[in-house]
C-alpha cells in the first residue's frame, strides 16, 4: 500500500541502522525482572550458537514494522 509511503525527496528519514544485541534483543538474567507493560509480550528467541537465549518485546517488533511500512529501510 503506497498511501503511507512518501517519495525519497519528501521523506525526512531514509534509513535506520540498529545493532541487534543490546538494542533490539536483550539477554536478561531473570525474565521476571523485566518491566510489565500492558499489551506488550516478551518473546524468547531460539538459543544462539553460544547458547544464549535473547528476548525481544512485541512493542519493539511492532515499531520496527511501522518503520518499514513507512518506506524507511531498517538495517540490522
Amino acid at each position: 500500500d503506497q498511501t503511507n509511503q512518501k517519495n525519497t525527496s519528501e521523506r525526512d528519514l531514509i534509513a535506520v541502522f540498529s545493532d541487534v544485541d543490546g538494542t533490539l534483543v536483550h539477554y536478561p538474567s531473570d525474565l521476571d525482572l523485566l518491566p510489565k507493560i500492558k499489551g506488550n509480550r516478551i518473546l524468547q528467541l531460539p538459543p544462539s550458537a553460544t547458547g544464549l537465549r535473547g528476548v525481544i518485546s512485541s512493542i519493539t517488533l511492532q515499531r520496527c514494522q511501522e518503520i518499514r511500512q513507512e518506506g524507511v529501510a531498517l538495517i540490522l
